[in-house]
C-alpha cells in the first residue's frame, strides 16, 4: 500500500489513535494538545496521511506545537502551548477552521473528530488567515519567516493576490534578499550548492550567470551592481599556491579577495561573508583575524557536497532572516 493505513497494520494503535481523538468532544482543544505526548502525535500525522510514515512532519509539527523532546510536561512546554492558544481569537478560529464549529474554549461539536481535525489541518486555512495565525503564535515578529513551513505542514495552497494587499499589521510584504556568490572557476561547484541550498530564502545571483554585460568590464560591473545586493558570500578556495613566512601555502585568488573588499565597502562587514573548506583553509589577510567565517567539511567520506554546505547555509539562513533586505 501506497501509505501507511493504521486500520490494516495496527488495528489496536488505529482504536487507541480513536479513543485519543474522541477526547477532543469531551475537554477543550488546549487540553488535548498539552496531553498529546509524542508518539500520539505521530499517529495522527499518519492518519491524516501528513506523510507516508507519519514521522517526516511530526518534528516540524512538535516545533509548531511547543514540543519539548526531553521533557514534554514541562512548565514551560506548557506555557508556551497556552499562550498559543489563548492568542487565538474567536473570529480567526472560525476563519481558520472554515466555519467548523471549534471555538476556544467551546468544545469540538462534531461526530467524527479525526475528520473535523483532518479538515482543519488540510483544509479551510487562507493565507491571510494564516498569517494572523503566525503572529498569534508568535512563531517570529512578523509572521512571515515560518509561513512557508507552516502552510507545508498544513497543506495550505496560497491565494494567487492575497499578497497584492499590504498586511496592514506587519506593513507590505518584503521581497526576497538578494545574494551575490564570488568565486573562481575551480570552486563553483560549491557556489553552486550554496545557490540551490538556499533556493527559497533568497534571490541567489552567482558571478558566473550573466552578470556582466557585453563590453563593459568585469570590475566595472561589479562595482555598478554591488549596492543592488542585500547580501554577498565569497567562497575562499585555495586556488594560488603561496609562500608565507618562508613556508608553502594556499590562498584565495586576488580577484576573489578584490570582490570581498568591493561587498564590504558597499554592504558591510556583517553583510559580507566568506566560506571555505575547514580542511583546507587558505592563507586569509591577517585583519581577517577576528572575523567570523562560514566553513563547510570538504572531506565527507560520502563526497556529498549538497550535505557539506547545509550547516553553513543555516547559518546563513539566519543572519538573512536577521537583517532582511535592506531598505
Amino acid at each position: 500500500m501506497d501509505r501507511y493505513d493504521l486500520k490494516v497494520n495496527d488495528r489496536r494503535k488505529y482504536e487507541e489513535l480513536h479513543s485519543v481523538v474522541r477526547t477532543l468532544s469531551k475537554s477543550d482543544l488546549g487540553e488535548f494538545l498539552l496531553d498529546l505526548d509524542r508518539e500520539r502525535l505521530k499517529q495522527i500525522c499518519r492518519e491524516l496521511s501528513l506523510d507516508d510514515g507519519g514521522k517526516v512532519k511530526a518534528e516540524i509539527v512538535d516545533r509548531i506545537l511547543g514540543k519539548d523532546d526531553d521533557d514534554q510536561s514541562s512548565t514551560r512546554g506548557q506555557s508556551n502551548k497556552l499562550r498559543v492558544l489563548d492568542g487565538l481569537t474567536r473570529e480567526e478560529l472560525h476563519v481558520l477552521t472554515d466555519g467548523l464549529e471549534i471555538v476556544l474554549p467551546d468544545r469540538l461539536r462534531r461526530e467524527s473528530a479525526i475528520e473535523a481535525l483532518s479538515k482543519v489541518l488540510k483544509k479551510g486555512v487562507s493565507r491571510d488567515s494564516l498569517k494572523r495565525l503566525c503572529r498569534d503564535l508568535r512563531l517570529n515578529e512578523g509572521g512571515k519567516k515560518k509561513q512557508e513551513l507552516v502552510e507545508r505542514v498544513l497543506g495550505v495552497r496560497p491565494a494567487e493576490d492575497d499578497d497584492d494587499e499590504p498586511d496592514t499589521e506587519t506593513g507590505p510584504s518584503k521581497r526576497k534578499p538578494r545574494l551575490f556568490i564570488g568565486s573562481t572557476v575551480e570552486a563553483l561547484p560549491v557556489a553552486r550548492e550554496v545557490q540551490a541550498e538556499l533556493e527559497h530564502d533568497v534571490e541567489g545571483s552567482i558571478w558566473s550567470q550573466n552578470l556582466f554585460a557585453a563590453g563593459q568590464t568585469t570590475w566595472s560591473t561589479l562595482v555598478a551592481k554591488a549596492r543592488d545586493f542585500d547580501f554577498a558570500l565569497i567562497v575562499f578556495s585555495g586556488d594560488d599556491a603561496v609562500v608565507s613566512r618562508g613556508a608553502p601555502t594556499t590562498a584565495p585568488r586576488d580577484n576573489v579577495l578584490l570582490e570581498y573588499g568591493l561587498f564590504v565597502g558597499s554592504l558591510g562587514p556583517e553583510r559580507t561573508l566568506f566560506l571555505y573548506d575547514r580542511h583546507h583553509k587558505p592563507k586569509i589577510a591577517s585583519d581577517l583575524a577576528g572575523v567570523t567565517a562560514l566553513t563547510y567539511d570538504g572531506e565527507r567520506t560520502d563526497g556529498n557536497l549538497q550535505a557539506a554546505v547545509g550547516p553553513p547555509c543555516t547559518q546563513l539562513r539566519k543572519l538573512l532572516q536577521k537583517l532582511g533586505p535592506r531598505e
